[in-house]
């Protein structure tokens, strides 16, 4: 049935697809600047500010945020126990299937048990393939619902990480998907950020 490893490999696809994307966060809390009035028109100089710009390495933050371990760790729980059971019914399947065929060559069966067992066997491995779908189903499903659960917990904590910080851009940084050709590290704000989303993760789960 091809189960192995099925599930296994959703897990990294789940949550190195839509991470590396959902950082990319402009905050505009600046008063627009007003045109000077009067003849002598000039530039004002405290008018002009270089923006303040700062990147996340999310590979570093999914390898070492606690809340991803914990996630990760679930979906392979789940998706282990999926694949046992889906293991389990095609063993039996070709169990019976054999002693239908030993029966056969035996001549220990009239034909229209034999055909009553046909059905039988078809009818429960279009099951298993039904069941196959719908666990694959579930557990893209449950993926979905954790990596949305993660990034409304990111970005959440940017926004307050960010009110005294006041960055203009925060941006994502990986090597799978990476738009950002140079970076100087002085912009590298990756350890800070983990290292708090792991104190309010473990502080989360204390109070709970």
């Amino acid at each position: 049935m091809g189960n192995n490893g099925m599930f296994q490999k959703g897990i990294t696809i789940i949550f190195g697809v839509a991470i590396v994307i959902l950082y990319i966060l402009h905050f505009t809390s600046k008063q627009p600047v007003k045109a000077p009035s009067g003849a002598d028109i000039r530039h004002d100089a405290s008018a002009l500010r270089v923006q303040k710009i700062a990147y996340v390495d999310t590979d570093s933050l999914l390898s070492r945020y606690q809340m991803v371990k914990v996630m990760e760790g679930h979906l392979q729980q789940e998706g282990e126990s999926m694949r046992r059971e889906l293991e389990r019914r095609e063993r039996n399947l070709q169990q019976r299937a054999r002693q239908y065929q030993q029966r056969i060559q035996n001549n220990e069966i009239g034909l229209e048990e034999a055909k009553q067992t046909e059905e039988a066997l078809v009818q429960e491995q279009e099951a298993l393939i039904q069941l196959q779908q719908e666990y694959s189903n579930r557990f893209a499903d449950q993926s979905l619902i954790l990596n949305q659960e993660l990034v409304d917990t990111v970005q959440s904590f940017l926004g307050r990480y960010n009110k005294t910080k006041d960055f203009d851009f925060i941006l994502a940084r990986s090597q799978a998907n990476n738009n950002i050709l140079f970076a100087n590290d002085t912009f590298d704000i990756t350890m800070e950020v983990i290292e708090q989303l792991n104190i309010e993760y473990e502080n989360k789960q204390d109070n709970q």
